[in-house]
Order: C-alpha cells, then structure tokens, then sequence
C-alpha cells in the first residue's frame, strides 16, 4: 500500500523528532532543528549514530513531492506535540476549520485574497499558513515578542514556501505600516490578571496600521465586552472603525474557553456610520446540513451588501 505524502512526512518526523529532542530537552527547540536540518540539510547532532538516522530517514523523503496541504497537516500534529514537550511555551494554535472559515470571510469581505495580511500576535502561524494554503504569492507579515515561538513560526513558513517577513519584537512598537487587512487569534485571558485587557489595546493600536476600508478579523474570547471596563474601549474604538461582525463559534471547537470572531472596518472620517451589523451563530463544523444553512444565510447577507 503506497503511503500518502502526509503519512510519508509523519514518519520522517517520527523518527527524526525524539532524537534532536534528546539533546534539546525542550519540544520548541527541537522541532526548530528539525525544520532546519529539513530546510538547510544541518544536522546539529552529537551523536555520530543519530546522524546516520536522520540522514536515512530523510533519504526516504528526499524524492517525494510535498504539497502544502500534506506537509502542514504533518508539523500542526508535531508542533502539538512539541508544546507538549516544552514546559516553558504555553500550547495554543488556532483550529485549521477556523482558519478556513475566516479565509471564506476573506473572500466574501474582498472578493479576492489581498497582496499582503498582517498578524500583530503571530504564535506559531498556523492561522497565516491556512489561510495562505492556497494562494502562492500571498504575503504574511508577523510581529511575535517570544524568540523561540518567531523561530518555529518563520521556519513553519518556509517549510511550506510562504513569503513571510516576520518580526521579533512587541507588538506595540510595530508601526508606520499599512495593510489592507488584519488578522489574530487572541490568547487565552487569564482571569485572576488585574492589568490591562491586551486585545483592548492591541486592538486600537493596530488599527493605525490598517487602511480606510480595510478589515480586521480578529478571534476573542465570547466575555470580550465585559472582562474588563469597556466603555472608553468603545469610544476609542467607534472613532477608528466600525462594528462590521460578530461571529459566536460553537464551543464544541474549544475546550475551556469559546471564542467568536469580530470583524471591523477602518473608517475614512469619525462621522462616518454603517447600516448594517453581521451577526450569526456559527454551528459545529462538522454538522453539514446546519453549516450549509448558516452559509447560505451568510452568502444571502453578503450579496445584498
């Protein structure tokens, strides 16, 4: 039976994986030496014997023709894996069926995939490589402050052969750029945190970054407007950009804290007002019949726009 290219890269990093994890002792370095002997044929091993390993496991490989697809459903399960092994990163990546309805969005939002997106808290870009999957000469740009996380995120990208310019420094000193449109997946707020609500902030921040009439799709928590005092959150916000969305995600996609996406527009003046609010709770993916109607409303609502 021939094996599939996904199941033909799951073996090469089944076998090559534990052996660079052996030496790092932490999943996000190792998986970053595996990308880059991958990439750059350098092997970064001790061992003289898992040398041979990793040079015969990739010689099984050498020949196959990788598609995107195939290749990224391979390293989501082994940068899963690689949270796992890594006590210091905490594990969060955004669900591919999300990156694949917001790439839908995308498309009812523009008609046709811009030149260039921006992600002002770019983790490990598997939300970027969704949505990039099936566009080759799409631009990603990224801003993440953790170094090690930036690493595994760029050579993620160019395993897949995404251009990318990616960034490592504070979101908040990003700046002088525009984009046409904006997109993240906010992390996980921990309740017990009495400081500034981060989405809030990054949120007015970055909408300085993005053009008149350009999006921002952004994934929150389903507590957004109450977590934190929110009032002046909206006047500043209201003065920038219009509420164009608000999209509740079945939480059957998360396991401990539900999210929806909220989808803003930059206005060209304060004054400036819209007619219309998108809002629609979105079923289980995995429930066709339900998902068609939501989408057929989804479309009947776009059309008349």
């Amino acid at each position: 039976m021939v094996s599939s290219p996904t199941e033909m890269m799951l073996s090469f990093l089944e076998k090559v994986y534990p052996l660079y994890l052996n030496e790092s002792r932490l999943g996000i370095d190792a998986l970053n030496r595996v990308f880059q002997y991958l990439l750059e044929d350098d092997i970064t091993l001790e061992s003289v014997h898992d040398q041979k390993k990793v040079k015969a496991a990739k010689k099984e490989i050498i020949d196959i023709n990788f598609d995107v697809k195939s290749m990224r459903k391979a390293f989501q399960l082994f940068i899963l894996q690689a949270f796992k092994d890594d006590p210091i990163i905490s594990p969060e990546m955004t669900p591919d069926a999300i990156g694949y309805f917001i790439h839908y969005l995308i498309l009812k939002l523009f008609k046709k995939m811009p030149d260039i997106i921006f992600d002002p808290l770019m983790g490990t870009g598997n939300l970027m490589a969704t949505i990039a999957e099936s566009h080759e000469e799409l631009m990603v740009v990224g801003v993440d402050i953790n170094d090690r996380i930036l690493e595994l995120s760029r050579n993620y990208l160019d395993a897949l052969d995404i251009h990318h310019q990616l960034f490592h420094q504070d979101t908040f000193s990003f700046q002088d750029r525009v984009f046409p449109l904006i997109i993240t997946d906010f992390p996980v707020h921990r309740k017990d945190n009495k400081g500034p609500y981060l989405p809030y902030y990054v949120i007015l921040h970055h909408l300085k970054n993005l053009e008149a009439d350009g999006y921002m799709i952004v994934l929150i928590e389903n507590d957004f407007f109450s977590v934190a005092p929110v009032e002046n959150f909206k006047e500043l916000l209201q003065k920038e950009a219009h509420l164009f969305g608000l999209l509740k995600l079945d939480d059957s996609l998360f396991k401990n804290h539900p999210k929806s996406i909220l989808i803003l527009k930059k206005k060209h003046a304060p004054e400036e007002q819209i007619e219309r609010f998108l809002v629609a709770d979105i079923p289980s993916f995995t429930d066709q019949e339900a998902m068609s109607d939501t989408l057929l409303r989804l479309n009947t609502w776009f059309e008349k726009g």
